[in-house]
């Protein structure tokens, strides 16, 4: 391996692993508030919080009009300082327009919203905070995008796992004393106030005090703009399982759902991360012509991803009812099928969201937006086939379904358009691997978390022992793996 080629290897990887862990405990923040919204706000309370926290995140994605990947894709390798500061502050300046937009259209129809979202009228006011709780999300995840543009994903990561963090704490705090939801909302608006006042004086230093000349605005919108739709149909299939529960069942299954969403899309830690390093790192191999090492990124991160993917699927199902029996109450308990569903649903679009990137880079983001429009009219009959038949399984199921067609399809296309082949073979050694190990680990009690813990351990060691023995690994992965071992031990 060239001596250029290894150290974006090395880094990708550094940054990668830096935003897992601040991933990771973003997707745990849901499982650690848990036991006490269990205890104090019940089903419904903890379904409020959820609906708001996903309606907020896609939206954030949506009305941020895509900019934000435009960004990536146009400033990543600009090297003319003006040209980025100009292109930068327009985007910025555009988004907050559309985030001060969707405020006033949100307070307008508060009614109709808290109907569609919660399912009744009289929760107009998690309308009103969540629709502030929007706008500045739109702001900072905007702002904190600079450090993804200008490859500084060790520090965004530091800093994603402070606001977490912080976060996680003061809602502990607010609902231990006795603080309604409203309250909940209202501390992380303020965390990303106080996140937007301590990052902009960075980005000042950086690039400069804005001024009002569009840059690279108009160009970036021309390929941000038709990317919308895929946004609001992507938005459509992650959220219409949720709608349908409200209207068919109630904000307390949604409370329900959520707690095991929680669990199994665990995953999501894993892929996010991979996706928002590999993209900036792609584009540039991509503009400098490096197509065959484009190809083997795509190809390798695919394959990495299933082979962690599948058996955290099948061991977050295994061990989700004993942690919810222990995290929270009886309430919140629903079976191994459920978030086996959940979790392999969220396998499959971690294979579409790493090879979505595909057409990307070769402007052919009209068979994306063909793929997810399919994906929501099949999800959102199997969801409205399904709710009311066999109730939240009904939707798990529906979602699998959903990104089963979308993950194959994008890594259909991606070979068409990149010429890459995915091993059957491995992954069939990645699929007994993980079977043996879960017949394994059956036998192993899982009735306390110290219990729970040496199951993952067990786990995790019989699976890679498992797929070492039936081949699973390339030569030369073993041998790198051998001389990191050999160095360590050298160094100790």
């Amino acid at each position: 391996m060239a001596k250029g080629t290894h150290q974006i290897t090395k880094k990708f990887f550094k940054d990668t692993t830096l935003y897992t862990i601040a991933k990771l405990l973003v997707t745990l923040r849901g499982i650690i508030i848990l036991p006490l919204f269990s205890r104090t706000v019940g089903t419904e309370g903890y379904g409020l919080f959820s609906q708001i926290i996903i309606t907020v995140i896609l939206l954030t994605h949506f009305f941020s009009f895509q900019l934000d990947i435009a960004s990536v894709r146009y400033l990543s390798g600009e090297r003319d300082k003006k040209t980025f500061q100009d292109s930068f502050y327009s985007a910025l300046i555009f988004v907050a327009f559309s985030g001060v937009f969707i405020l006033v259209l949100m307070m307008a129809f508060r009614e109709e919203t808290a109907l569609i979202m919660f399912g009744g009228k009289e929760y107009t006011n998690f309308v009103i905070v969540g629709s502030l709780f929007l706008l500045f999300n739109i702001l900072s995840e905007n702002i904190l995008n600079f450090f993804r543009i200008i490859n500084r994903i060790d520090l965004l990561s530091y800093i994603k796992f402070s606001q977490t963090a912080i976060e996680i704490a003061l809602i502990l705090l607010l609902v231990s004393i006795g603080h309604s939801i409203v309250y909940v909302i209202g501390i992380m608006i303020v965390i990303r106030v106080v996140l937007i006042v301590f990052v902009s004086p960075i980005i000042l230093k950086q690039i400069g005090l804005p001024v009002l000349k569009w840059g690279k605005l108009k160009p970036m919108l021309k390929y941000s703009i038709p990317l919308m739709p895929n946004g609001l149909m992507n938005w459509a299939v992650n959220y219409a399982d949720r709608l349908v529960i409200v209207q068919y069942l109630s904000i307390a299954a949604i409370g329900t759902y959520s707690a095991s969403y929680s669990f199994g899309s665990l995953l999501n830690s894993i892929v996010g991360p991979i996706g928002f390093v590999l993209f900036p790192l792609v584009s540039k191999l991509w503009d400098q012509n490096k197509k065959e090492e484009t190809k083997n990124y795509f190809l390798r991160i695919t394959r990495y991803f299933i082979m962690v993917a599948l058996p955290a699927s099948l061991g977050l199902a295994m061990l989700s009812q004993p942690l919810l029996k222990i995290f929270a109450t009886a309430q919140f308990t629903s079976s191994t099928f459920l978030v086996l569903w959940i979790a392999l649903g969220v396998m499959f679009k971690g294979i579409f969201q790493i090879n979505v990137y595909v057409f990307h880079l070769v402007h052919k983001t009209k068979y994306v937006a063909v793929i997810l429009l399919i994906g929501v009219l099949a999800n959102i009959g199997l969801n409205i086939l399904l709710v009311p038949k066999i109730g939240i399984e009904g939707a798990a199921v529906a979602t699998l379904v959903t990104y089963i067609f979308i993950g194959l399809s994008a890594v259909y296309y991606g070979r068409i358009f990149l010429g890459y082949h995915l091993d059957l073979g491995a992954i069939g050694k990645v699929g007994v691997s993980t079977i043996i190990m879960a017949g394994i680990i059956h036998f192993i009690p899982s009735d306390s978390l110290l219990m729970i813990f040496i199951n993952i351990i067990t786990g995790v060691i019989l699976y890679f022992i498992v797929l070492y023995l039936v081949g699973g690994f390339l030569d030369e992965e073993v041998d790198y793996v051998k001389q990191r071992i050999f160095a360590l031990t050298r160094c100790n």
